[in-house]
């Protein structure tokens, strides 16, 4: 079992470019290894302005399910966000090479981060040279060697839901997501699978 930390992030964003569009939600959990509280959780909305939501690309929306309606209800201001979520990398020890960091499509989550949130990680010493991308573990766990290793239905069934998750596109909600990757990445470490 690694003794690094496991950070898994979740961006939802308006459009794939970053020099065009703006990051509508962050979800994160960390483990952090530890026996006292040992996972931490994030999730923040951002309410975008009407012309950001205006160039907005349908197919990523209708992926993310957020609406105008929910993000104008339970988002804040880019600003309050970036200093929130900025403060929780810092105050929960994610630097350097402590961390270790799962996203889904790389390029553009790091994109719009260092667009966004740039200087911010930078202080925080986010390990922008161990970020992974989840989808090369989905092989990895839904692997027909690798399936029978994991004990029990619910693994298997997660490690299924995952695989389905990546194939069709049909994307859970980034708390289910994280929440079921972080068991079976935590599960595939223990196993040995791959460090």
């Amino acid at each position: 079992m690694t003794n690094k930390r496991i950070l898994y992030l979740d961006v939802q964003t308006s459009t794939v470019d970053p020099q065009q569009g703006v990051i509508l939600s962050i979800a994160a959990v960390l483990d952090k290894k530890t026996k006292k509280n040992p996972i931490v959780s994030a999730h923040v909305m951002v309410a975008p302005t009407p012309l950001q939501w205006m160039w907005a690309e349908p197919a990523l929306l209708d992926q993310s399910s957020l609406t105008w309606e929910l993000l104008q209800e339970e988002g804040r201001p880019w600003q309050e966000v970036r200093d929130e979520f900025s403060q929780w990398l810092a105050g929960n020890g994610v630097a350097g090479g402590k961390a270790i960091v799962l996203a889904y499509d790389v390029p553009r989550v790091l994109g719009f981060l260092e667009r966004y949130l740039g200087s911010e990680l930078e202080l925080a010493h986010f390990p922008f040279d161990n970020v992974f991308d989840i989808r090369d573990y989905y092989s990895i766990l839904t692997n027909r060697r690798v399936m029978p290793l994991l004990p029990d239905r619910s693994l298997r069934a997660i490690s299924y839901e995952l695989k389905v998750d990546a194939d069709s596109e049909l994307f859970m909600t980034p708390v289910v997501r994280v929440n079921m990757i972080m068991q079976c990445y935590e599960k595939m470490l223990e196993l040995g699978v791959r460090e």
